[in-house]
């Protein structure tokens, strides 16, 4: 497992707004953190949000256009990560990073 692919991710049952069941989901957590069993993602979605946090993504293994949510971040154990499904690019992987150091005032 490696920050920047993507897995289909058991986030069950939701809350909420929160994002929840099967659904992609990119990992943004730097590698030697995945030594604790867990992962931090980003769930993705098919659904266009016209908002920052929403980032366009294509290929990765994913079937159609889809677009990362920066605005869910969880955390999660590994097990929660059914299977692979690609890697995101790193043009996609800069707007995501720089998306979320807006969204907790890093920068």
């Amino acid at each position: 497992m490696k920050r920047s692919e993507t897995y289909l991710c058991d986030l069950g049952e939701p809350t909420g707004p929160e994002q929840g069941f099967y659904r992609p989901a990119v990992i943004i957590s730097v590698d030697p953190f995945h030594r604790s069993g867990l992962a931090v993602i980003l769930p993705i979605t098919s659904t266009r949000r016209p908002v920052p946090t929403s980032i366009e993504v294509t290929g990765a293994g994913l079937d159609h256009t889809s677009y990362i949510q920066v605005d869910q971040i969880r955390t999660v154990s590994q097990k929660r990560l059914a299977r692979q499904l690609g890697r995101v690019d790193e043009v996609t992987m800069l707007q995501t990073e720089r998306a979320l150091m807006r969204l907790l005032g890093l920068g």
